[in-house]
Parts: C-alpha cells; sequence; structure tokens
C-alpha cells in the first residue's frame, strides 16, 4: 500500500522524525475510520438509520431507498416496525430532486410519527405490502402528502394506521383497481383533508370505524369511496364515488354527518348507508 505524504525533504525528516509521525499516521487513521464505517450508515438514503431514530428525531430521506431495513424476514424501504414519535421528510436536492422510499414489504414501517411528502416525493410498496404502516402502533400516523403514495398490489393500503390516521393530502394516493381489496387509508380513526387537488382511490378508498372528512377533491372508490363501521362526517365539495356506494356504513347504528356542496355519485346504491 502507497501512503502519499507529498514530497517532503528527506533531510526535514531526518532532523524533524516528528513530521513522518504527524504526516503519515493521520493518513492511516483516516483510511481505517473510513473502512470501519458501517456501511448503512455511509450508503444510507435515509439519515439516521433506523437503529439510531429514537422519539423527537428528525429523518431525512434524499435521493431513491430502497430495502434499506429488515424485520422479522420482511424489507421496508425505512424503519423496523418500532419507531416512535419520529418525523420523516422526504427532500428534494438539486442532484437529486425526487426523494422516493420503497420497500418489498412496506415503503416505510414504524410505530407511529410523522411522514411528509413534496410534491416530487414518493412512497411506495413494490412487493406485498402497504406503502405507509404503522403495523401494531397504539399512536397517531400523520401524513402530510403533497407527492404520490402508491400501492400496485391486492389487498393492501397506501396508508395503514393501526390507530389514528391524520391526513393532509394535496398529492396523490392510488391502491389498485375495484374488487381488488385495497385501501387508500385505512385506521381505527381516519381524520382526512382533501385539498382540490388531492386524489385517494382504491377499492375503498376511506376505511375505519369512525371518518371525519373535508374533501374538495377527489375521493373514489371501486367498490365503495368512504366505508366507515361507526361514523362519518365532515364536509364535501368535492367530489365522492363508488362503484357501489359512495358513502357506506357498516354498523346499522352507525351515523352519518356529512355537510355536502359538491357531487356524491355511487354505482348501485348511490349514497349509501347500512
Amino acid at each position: 500500500m502507497r501512503i502519499g505524504v507529498g514530497r517532503v525533504s528527506p533531510n526535514i525528516l531526518a532532523s524533524n522524525p516528528d513530521v513522518l509521525y504527524r504526516t503519515v499516521v493521520p493518513a492511516v487513521l483516516g483510511g481505517l475510520c473510513a473502512a470501519l464505517m458501517p456501511a448503512s450508515e455511509s450508503l444510507a438514503a435515509c439519515s439516521p438509520v433506523s437503529g439510531l431514530a429514537t422519539p423527537g428525531i428528525t429523518v431525512t430521506c434524499t435521493g431513491t431507498t430502497t430495502n434499506q431495513d429488515s424485520a422479522g424476514g420482511f424489507n421496508f424501504g425505512y424503519g423496523t416496525k418500532t419507531q416512535t414519535g419520529i418525523t420523516i421528510n422526504l427532500q428534494a436536492t438539486g442532484p437529486q430532486p425526487n426523494p422516493t422510499v420503497s420497500g418489498d414489504a412496506a415503503g416505510i414501517a414504524i410505530g407511529d410519527g410523522t411522514v411528509n411528502i413534496p410534491v416530487s416525493g414518493t412512497v411506495t410498496s413494490t412487493g406485498l405490502g402497504d406503502g405507509i404502516d404503522t403495523f401494531n402502533g397504539t399512536g397517531t400516523l400523520t401524513v402530510n402528502n403533497a407527492g404520490s403514495i402508491f400501492v400496485p398490489n391486492t389487498f393492501f393500503a397506501a396508508i395503514s394506521g393501526a390507530d389514528i390516521v391524520v391526513l393532509n393530502n394535496s398529492g396523490t394516493i392510488t391502491s389498485g383497481p375495484a374488487n381488488s381489496g385495497t385501501f387508500g387509508v385505512s385506521g381505527a380513526i381516519v381524520n382526512v383533508t382533501n385539498s382540490s387537488s388531492g386524489t385517494i382511490s382504491g377499492d375503498i378508498a376511506l376505511f375505519g370505524n369512525s371518518i371525519a372528512v373535508a374533501n374538495a377533491g377527489f375521493i373514489t372508490g371501486g367498490t365503495n369511496g368512504i366505508q366507515a363501521n361507526d361514523a362519518i362526517s365532515g364536509s364535501n365539495s368535492g367530489i365522492i364515488s363508488g362503484g357501489i356506494d359512495a358513502i357506506q356504513t357498516g354498523n346499522l347504528n352507525a351515523t352519518i354527518t356529512l355537510l355536502n356542496s359538491g357531487t356524491i355519485t355511487g354505482g348501485t346504491n348511490g349514497f349509501g348507508s347500512g
């Protein structure tokens, strides 16, 4: 191995032996440090790595992140299902203007936290999994999406929250065609603000026990637009549509309180309940 130390006069080295020490040793140590640096830390597109993502930490994802993490034999774009109280920012940079986080089993897999996606950003699952998933978390998943969240396969959700989902959407959220068993957004309690440029679609676009929605954009279900077990409330100045029901409840005692100044269209049952 040749270590470059510049052109140093032999006379200087002879009369000042510490010059060699000061010149060569840092170069050797620098090389060793680079060799010993964990590959995940040096190559990660999302930083810090998930093992360092403690509550209160902000994670920044630039460029393309694919299957950076794994847990239980499943690959995730970022997270191992256990991270809580974190904020994940997909960030566009000059050389990497289109940040993307994708994984076979989920694009982002955390316990709870906040995910911010810019206009040029994308979160997706590339295999059998959800786009963003909190799995067995008991906290709140907040998603601020101006970009794209996409799930190509059946029986999965673009956004899946085990407990509470808060969505502010001005981008595109897409999951599968009609009769595919997919969900645009799924959670126990779902609160959605969908702006005029926002699109949410799936076999069932919004699904939960209780759903509150302020829609000025498009909510489109191949089967049902909005489906809740217990309650649906809010307002619509956009378009809500479903191949069967635009709005449906799964409980005969459920309530629908929706102020409508837009368009609500269904297939066979239209504005349905029950």
